[in-house]
């Protein structure tokens, strides 16, 4: 007599000698009746109440329209149907949408490690004041950033101390600042007395008068400069 797993959906093989029916009755033989029962059982262990599957799925099961088994398709998910490791994602996928240098290239699965990385350190990631998160190249570090990475911008060139001269020009391509000496051309407004050096003297000189009955006149001079004056007649 053929072996029975009650677990299965299928009895297979039988027996090619072993009667299922009586020919002269019709009705089931002990052998029948013990296999009919057994399909019965196997199938009720599979189905529930609402006839719905609830059994396991063979390793050689496929779906319609899907290339390959089940089991390949679902060794990716947890048991609650959500993604068990960023290893197993797709490749050809730049999930962290950085440029990926040789160790974590898109054409790899080393590629959903990188993205997973970038995104561990990115969440772990302290803030830095007047720091800015930038990608070393396996991980988000908040790092300053330097003036030659700032796309446009050209740093300035040192500009050293010059005797008697300014800063007149600055070339943004370049960086470089440019010289001048000042002239008086360049100077606006007048001299003022009190800009003028303490070098002169401060007198008031009297003037005799020019007529017979005339009267005197004088000028005076503040540290050099004629500042007033009376004209005689």
């Amino acid at each position: 007599m053929s072996s029975f797993n009650v677990n299965a959906l299928v009895v297979s093989p039988l027996s090619g000698n072993t009667q299922l029916v009586d020919a002269k009755t019709g009705n089931l033989t002990p052998y029948g009746q013990v296999v009919f029962n057994r399909i019965i059982q196997a199938i009720n262990s599979a189905l529930n109440i609402l006839g719905q599957f609830n059994g396991v799925i063979g390793t050689a099961a496929t779906i319609e329209g899907h290339p390959g088994t089940v089991a390949h398709i679902a060794q990716n998910l947890t048991g609650v149907g959500q993604l068990n490791s960023l290893t197993n994602v797709v490749a050809d996928r730049n999930l962290d949408n950085i440029a990926d240098t040789a160790t974590y290239a898109k054409t790899t699965v080393n590629g959903a490690l990188g993205a997973a990385t970038a995104y561990s350190s990115l969440v772990a990631s302290s803030p830095t004041t007047n720091n800015a998160l930038l990608w070393s190249g396996s991980a988000w570090v908040p790092s300053d950033v330097p003036v030659g990475a700032v796309s446009g911008l050209v740093p300035a060139v040192n500009a050293p101390l010059v005797i008697n001269k300014w800063l007149q020009t600055y070339n943004a391509t370049t960086g470089v600042f440019g010289y001048a000496q000042v002239n008086f051309n360049n100077v606006a407004g007048n001299l003022t007395t009190a800009q003028l050096p303490l070098s002169g003297e401060s007198v008031t000189v009297p003037l005799g008068p020019l007529t017979v009955g005339g009267t005197t006149g004088s000028l005076t001079f503040t540290n050099g400069i004629l500042t007033a004056h009376v004209d005689p007649t």
